[in-house]
């Protein structure tokens, strides 16, 4: 009788472990199903995001990859092995080799039973998306959300804060061959620099005309007033700044529109409000798309991550 109670509770003890890894991804048996069409990038097995949240990444990802050369892969999962988010990326991105030869790729993991969460960002994109923004991104974006179950807004918000950060940088521009483009030569080089040198001067010259009074022609005019307004709906904030000729005493006033900052940090991207807000896009892709490929990236450890 007590060899049998023994054996019994050894088999509650092994069943009760079977159901607690059930649900387990291991870098090898977590579902990539970009492999099987170009135009997701989001993993999600376990149903944890909604299916409007999941075509509306995909749809801002695909744009990214298409016109930054941007690889990525989200994923949301219940439990991971070894319950350590940032250990599981950097395994996962370098195992799959996501991104490209210039080191572009980017994974951003979430494990919601585990409770840890990571944005990794390949070494080539690590001028783009510093550790800093990163945190950032997740302190506003991500954590307050992850800490009430809004697993959607959660997500919506840092995928759109992160394409934004990226589409603002015209460093990474696409030539429609997979790759970013990079140096073109001693040509382009000097072009640049000309360009540059170019624009400066035509700056100057511009700055000290329209600093001269339109009267009597007198230089400088002093600063005497500015004002804001702030327009929430376009994201647009119009400046004025008043002039006075300390001459003659004519005044004038300028006008200029800004990207407005909404306390996110990001300029002019307007928060998320949820899985039917419209980024960079919008829209969902149909089919007849084949699959992608990951195209040899390595990570090096950048980006943030941590417990909520």
């Amino acid at each position: 009788m007590k060899k049998a109670f023994c054996l019994f509770l050894l088999f509650l003890v092994c069943r009760s472990v079977q159901l607690l890894y059930a649900g387990t991804y291991t870098v090898d048996n977590l579902p990539m199903v970009y492999l099987q069409d170009k135009t997701k990038h989001v993993v999600n097995p376990d149903g944890i995001l909604s299916a409007q949240a999941v075509q509306q990444m995909d749809s801002l990802l695909y744009r990214l990859e298409t016109e930054k050369g941007v690889q990525s892969v989200v994923a949301v999962v219940e439990r991971i092995e070894g319950g350590e988010c940032y250990d599981f990326a950097i395994t996962l991105g370098n195992k799959l080799g996501v991104g490209n030869r210039q080191n572009t790729g980017l994974i951003i993991l979430l494990s919601t039973q585990d409770r840890c969460y990571q944005i990794l960002t390949g070494e080539g994109l690590e001028g783009t998306l510093p550790d800093a923004i990163c945190r950032r991104i997740e302190n506003r974006r991500m954590v307050p959300y992850l800490k009430t179950g809004d697993w959607d807004t959660a997500m919506l918000q840092t995928v759109t804060a992160v394409c934004g950060v990226i589409h603002g940088d015209d460093s990474l521009l696409h030539d429609g061959s997979g790759q970013p483009t990079g140096t073109k030569g001693y040509g382009l080089m000097w072009l640049a620099l000309a360009i540059v040198t170019g624009g400066f001067l035509i700056s100057i010259y511009s700055n000290r005309k329209r600093n001269t009074c339109p009267r009597c022609g007198h230089s400088p005019m002093h600063r005497t007033n500015s004002q804001v307004r702030v327009d929430r709906f376009q994201g647009i904030e119009h400046h004025t700044v008043y002039y006075r000729c300390p001459k003659c005493g004519h005044t004038v006033s300028r006008s200029h529109d800004e990207p407005f900052d909404n306390g996110t940090g990001f300029g002019g991207f307007p928060p998320v409000a949820g899985p039917f807000h419209r980024g960079f896009g919008g829209g969902g892709f149909g089919g007849g798309f084949s699959g992608g490929s990951f195209g040899g990236g390595s990570f090096g450890g950048g980006g943030a991550g941590g417990k909520f």
